[in-house]
């Protein structure tokens, strides 16, 4: 992640508002994917608990 910072850093310190965008685009698939992931651990979890209250 520290990549897209730097690719929206060096967007601001030159003024070029493409490597701005691409820098906060990126940062926001980072976010997204981890967000899926975050979704997919509990949607995992939650199976868990039900196979486990009944026996399977």
């Amino acid at each position: 992640m520290c990549s897209f910072l730097s690719l929206e850093a060096a967007g601001n310190l030159t003024g070029d508002e493409a490597l701005q965008a691409e820098g906060k685009g990126d940062q926001l698939a980072v976010g997204l994917k981890d967000a899926a992931n975050d979704v997919k651990e509990a949607v995992g979890d939650a199976v868990d608990k039900v196979k486990k209250k009944f026996g399977t």
